[in-house]
């Protein structure tokens, strides 16, 4: 009796397990019917291959692409000219800033080299000269050019005298006389002081060039006895005509350029 009653628990142990598994499994819905000549097009679609994703990951601040500020081309920055474009009678141009004005001149500053030129006001174009009519810069006002002065000065041009024994009609030094009596006879009131800064700027050169020559040591120079002046040999006449250019360059003829300066 003990034996069938643990064999009807076993039974009704075994019953209730296997509602439990009819009851967790999900129940299986039929397709619905399709109708007859209609064809489903999911059926039809034929399947898709996968797309193999990676997943990127976020870039950090150091890895991302710079900014760049200002990409857009700028201008080219224009700087302002100076003065205006002044013309000449016959066309040409040239960009310059006006720096003084006188009755009969003017004197232009050059923008590409800062070189300064005078010039005649007669040869500029009828719009410059109406520009200087109304122009701010004011009119400077010079002296008259004495004419008669510098005919006068012409004709006590200093003479070049050789030191002793040279004789002063040596080549050497009627050259250098003849070349500076020229520079100053052409001299004219049209280009006047540039005129005398070239002729100082030529006294300069000549300066440097004989200073070797001058201070040259002669072994037997000339020398005054009671019987008058020895031969001498050596390179002693070139040695004395630097130096008597030279006295004369320093001395009488820098004096004479100072008076004709005055003139300006």
């Amino acid at each position: 009796m003990k034996k069938i009653n643990i064999i009807a628990l076993c039974l009704v142990t075994l019953t209730g397990c296997g509602k439990l598994d009819n009851q967790s499994k999900p129940e299986r819905v039929a397709p619905a019917p399709t109708k007859p000549g209609k064809s489903d097009p999911a059926q039809n679609t034929p399947e898709q291959p996968r797309l193999q994703t990676e997943t990127i990951p976020a870039s950090t601040p150091a890895e991302r692409m710079p900014v760049v500020i200002d990409s857009l081309p700028k201008e080219p920055v224009k700087v302002p000219m100076l003065g205006r474009v002044w013309t000449s009678a016959d066309g040409r141009t040239l960009e310059a800033e006006l720096i003084t004005r006188r009755v009969d001149t003017v004197t232009l500053r050059r923008n590409a080299d800062k070189k300064e030129f005078t010039l005649p006001i007669s040869n500029l174009s009828d719009a410059d000269r109406v520009y200087l009519g109304t122009s701010s810069v004011p009119v400077t006002q010079v002296k008259a050019f004495d004419l008669s002065r510098l005919n006068t000065l012409k004709t006590a041009i200093p003479t070049l005298a050789a030191i002793a024994p040279l004789d002063s009609s040596d080549p050497i030094i009627t050259d250098s006389y003849s070349k500076y009596k020229r520079s100053i006879q052409v001299l004219s009131q049209t280009g006047y002081a540039r005129s005398l800064e070239m002729i100082r700027g030529q006294i300069e050169s000549d300066l440097k060039r004989l200073a070797p020559t001058s201070v040259t040591v002669l072994k037997n120079p000339p020398i005054l006895t009671p019987m008058g002046w020895t031969k001498g040999s050596g390179a002693w006449r070139e040695v004395w005509a630097a130096r008597s250019i030279m006295a004369w360059l320093n001395g009488p003829l820098n004096n004479y350029l100072t008076e004709l300066e005055k003139l300006r």
